[in-house]
């Protein structure tokens, strides 16, 4: 009887594991949402070659601004990413920007920061 329960609990485990197994696809890769482009700026075509070739501190110029690239690292949705210092104006003031590549289009837009430095973070609360 031992035998006999033993036997057919091992069938039972094995027939589970025998049959086919689901698998569910979706017609829209989450990836590709989560990188659409339209809520950011697109940064001029002229510049993308340079953002996926050019080694960190190379400087380069965006909208008449001067850019030095960051290093390059890839997002929470898979996107390659790289951190840009900004020359906002002639005062020499640097603001540090990121930029991502779209898979799909091979373009590069600005992407909207996440963490805000402490001190504009401030002056938001106190206006």
């Amino acid at each position: 009887m031992k035998y006999l329960t033993v036997f057919s609990l091992l069938c039972l485990i094995l027939s589970g594991c025998a049959g086919n197994v689901h698998t569910q696809t979706t017609q829209n890769n989450v990836l590709d949402k989560a990188q659409g482009v339209s809520a950011y700026k697109t940064l001029p075509s002229v510049n993308w070659v340079q953002l996926d070739n050019a080694d960190i501190g190379t400087s380069m110029v965006i909208d008449n601004s001067h850019v030095l690239l960051g290093k390059k690292y890839f997002s929470a949705s898979g996107a390659i990413c790289r951190q840009l210092n900004w020359m906002a104006d002639e005062s020499g003031s640097i603001q540090n920007k990121t930029v991502c590549k779209n898979n799909k289009e091979k373009q590069w837009y600005l992407v909207k920061p996440i963490v805000v430095p402490h001190e504009e973070f401030y002056e938001l609360v106190n206006k």
